[in-house]
This record gives C-alpha cells, sequence and structure tokens, in this order.
C-alpha cells in the first residue's frame, strides 16, 4: 500500500498471505496477535488454551512479528518456538495448553 503522506509503499499482509501459509501449515509472523495464535492453536492441534490470570493482559498483548513462518507440522516444535519469541511457558496437559510468562 503505498502511503501519500510518506512518499512511500508500505507492505501489509493480506489474506491471501495469511491462507496461503494456513494452506502450507504455516504460521504467519506478520503482527500475529497472540489471541489469532491461540485460535491457530485451538483449531489446527484441538487444544484448549488456557492464559494465567495473573497476567493474562501482558501475555495478550504479545505478537508474533518480523518476516518469515513457523511451521505447524509439529505441535511440539510450535510450542518450542513460540516459548522463545514471545519469552512464555508453554506446558501442555492432556489437550488443555497453559500459557504464563517465564
Amino acid at each position: 500500500q503505498y502511503d501519500q503522506q510518506a512518499k512511500h509503499a508500505k507492505k501489509e499482509t493480506t489474506q491471501l498471505e495469511k491462507h496461503v501459509a494456513w494452506k502450507k501449515r504455516e504460521l504467519l509472523l506478520n503482527n500475529t496477535s497472540m489471541a489469532e495464535i491461540i485460535s491457530v492453536i485451538e483449531n489446527t492441534f484441538g487444544y484448549t488454551v488456557e492464559v494465567n490470570e495473573m497476567n493474562s493482559d501482558e501475555i495478550m498483548s504479545k505478537q508474533l512479528s518480523g518476516a518469515g513462518t513457523v511451521s505447524l507440522e509439529n505441535e511440539e516444535t510450535l510450542f518450542r518456538s513460540l516459548e522463545l519469541i514471545l519469552n512464555v511457558k508453554i506446558i501442555t496437559r492432556d489437550k488443555t495448553l497453559y500459557i504464563e510468562n517465564r
């Protein structure tokens, strides 16, 4: 999208880019909100996600940013990647995933 005032083009993630990433079983790292991340985990892997109440606002304000993707092929690899990128701790018990700050 061209910004008339700044006189430059800026790239915005389109629905097409999100769709292509989803079809390739990848999570797009482009200002993806924690709500979107939770939705992907619940819909892709069938988990119920619970966020620690004591710092839920802080956790829910986190976003994946940058260029690239994270594979959705292996849930354990995804969870470890999210722990590192978002500086959170992820615990899985049965089909419930708990997210808390480190």
